[in-house]
């Protein structure tokens, strides 16, 4: 019986313990719901800030933009250049753009872009003396991988290749160091490794059929970067007297500036990935209506509203024509708005890049009720519009002017349109390519990505990549069966050239490539 009673003692002792650290498991699980709860409303919390374009908005003007403007005004005498597309957000007077991308900069991944040469920034450089360019980067870096690598990197290859260009011309050699200088954040193993690749980088630009004879004149000392951040105690001064021309690299934004700030929080490169936030607000928009978009302003709903407000205004008005610099630092939504037609000759060919405003398109039917094509057809027997609605060819009655909407436009829903469109576009155009004094104008909402795309099929069929002459008719068959690839890189360097904003899409240079390459 002892023996029986000790046995059931032990059973309820187990029951008793298991009933304990059931209910202890159940508190840690209760307490670990909690907390990622907790962390969950964290994240979500932290992700609103983020995206809040009051947060944007007011760390931009509030933080990022004055310390620009006192870099500007130290910097006064020297061209101040946006890197595209944030870099546009933290001033509202640029004499440029440029478009160096971080991804270029980024380890293991180190490339020399043919597609992004910035060739203008050189020789303003060379020109003025030095160039000051603005960008920023997210928490966590003092600068960009644009500032630390890509624009290092891009100023040694150019300088390495200009001695090589003279070296070709019998020229003087003018560049005494064209040796790679990163920023202090890079450490010496990927120097190593970034310094084995530029020979063939000089040897990829050299094979584009660029043409340094402009740059080759200007500069007299060679490109090198130096680097101003808001942690900067001095600015580097007395630039004429450097043994080198000056590339100033300005990270706008301050990584140690406190977050959370008064009723609303700083966001360490705030003019990044802007589609996020920006709600159709552009750089321009932004800066000509900041006193009444942010005054006494500090709740997120009323922010966003105002912001609504002055985006449809402005769409349903026309913005006065703009001067070729002005157009090419617009941001591509704020371009897409404006009534103008300042179009830019692509060398010698027939082809020429203007822009226009898609609501224009939209009343397309009769040419000779079209004001603003009348205006063109001055100048142009043929003209091509992208980012239609649908295809369409329409001719004046005289049946002398002609006019195809396309819809090649770079989407996601219209991935595969230029692709689709291009044999239609080459057979629309040749007629006038072949006709004595006939010009050939591509347009697009912005001037720099699908006109260029289709500029650039145009060139690739019907163009000799060496010297950019036109093929001759009866040859054109024999030219399109041996195409290769470094012909559309060498049209595109020689469109960029002459419009330096003009950078296709990645998504479009591809289409080209399958066009004529596969």
């Amino acid at each position: 019986m002892n023996i029986q009673k000790g046995g059931n003692c032990s059973k309820v002792e187990a029951f008793c313990h298991s009933l304990y650290f059931f209910s202890k498991k159940k508190k840690m699980l209760e307490v670990q719901n909690s907390t990622i709860k907790f962390h969950k409303l964290a994240r979500e919390l932290n992700r609103q800030n983020e995206t809040s374009i009051l947060n944007h908005l007011l760390s931009i003007f509030n933080v990022d933009y004055p310390f620009v403007c006192q870099v500007f005004d130290y910097y006064s005498s020297y061209p101040k250049i946006a890197n595209l597309r944030c870099g546009i957000w933290y001033h509202d007077h640029f004499d440029a753009t440029c478009y160096f991308k971080s991804t270029d900069g980024h380890s293991h991944f180190i490339n020399f872009s043919l597609q992004r040469l910035n060739l203008h920034v050189a020789l303003l450089a060379a020109e003025k003396g030095a160039v000051v360019i603005v960008d920023s980067t997210r928490k966590g870096k003092r600068f960009p991988d644009s500032f630390n690598k890509t624009i290092p990197i891009w100023c040694s290859v150019l300088n390495k290749s200009l001695n090589r260009y003279a070296l070709h011309h019998s020229l003087p050699i003018k560049l005494e160091d064209t040796d790679l200088h990163l920023s202090s954040m890079v450490s010496k193993m990927e120097q190593d490794e970034i310094e084995q690749k530029l020979d063939s980088f000089v040897n990829k630009l050299l094979n584009s059929g660029i043409d340094l004879s402009k740059l080759y004149e200007s500069i007299s000392k060679p490109l090198r970067c130096l680097w101003i951040g808001t942690q900067s105690k001095d600015y580097p001064t007395n630039l004429s007297e450097l043994s080198f021309t000056p590339i100033i690299c300005v990270s706008a934004s301050a990584p140690d500036y406190p977050t959370k700030t008064h009723s609303w929080h700083y966001i360490q490169g705030a003019g990044d990935d802007q589609e996020s936030w920006c709600m159709g607000l552009t750089p321009s928009l932004f800066y000509a209506n900041h006193s009444t978009l942010l005054q006494n302003l500090h709740d997120e709903e009323e922010c966003k509203m105002k912001v609504m407000e002055i985006v449809q205004t402005t769409q349903s008005k026309s913005t006065p024509f703009l001067l070729k610099h002005q157009i090419q630092h617009a941001s591509s939504a704020a371009v897409a708005s404006i009534r103008t037609r300042e179009t830019i000759r692509v060398g010698e060919s027939s082809i020429w890049i203007a822009m226009y405003s898609p609501q224009e398109e939209l009343n397309i039917n009769k040419l000779e009720d079209i004001p603003w094509l009348q205006k063109l057809f001055c100048q142009f027997d043929c003209i091509v519009i992208c980012c239609c609605k649908e295809q369409q060819i329409i001719y004046s009655e005289d049946k002398k002017k002609k006019v195809m909407k396309t819809i090649v436009k770079d989407s996601a829903k219209y991935k595969k349109s230029l692709e689709q469109e291009m044999n239609s576009i080459l057979k629309f155009v040749k007629p006038n390519l072949y006709l004595a004094n006939s010009q050939v104008a591509i347009l697009c909402p912005t001037g720099n990505n699908e006109s260029i795309a289709v500029a650039l099929g145009i060139l690739t069929y019907f163009y000799n990549s060496s010297d950019h002459s036109l093929i001759k008719e009866d040859e054109l068959s024999s030219h399109a069966s041996q195409l290769e690839k470094n012909d559309t890189t060498k049209h595109l360097v020689y469109i960029q050239s002459f419009i330096e904003s003009g950078i296709p899409s990645k998504s479009l240079l591809k289409q080209i490539n399958r066009v004529f390459l596969s």
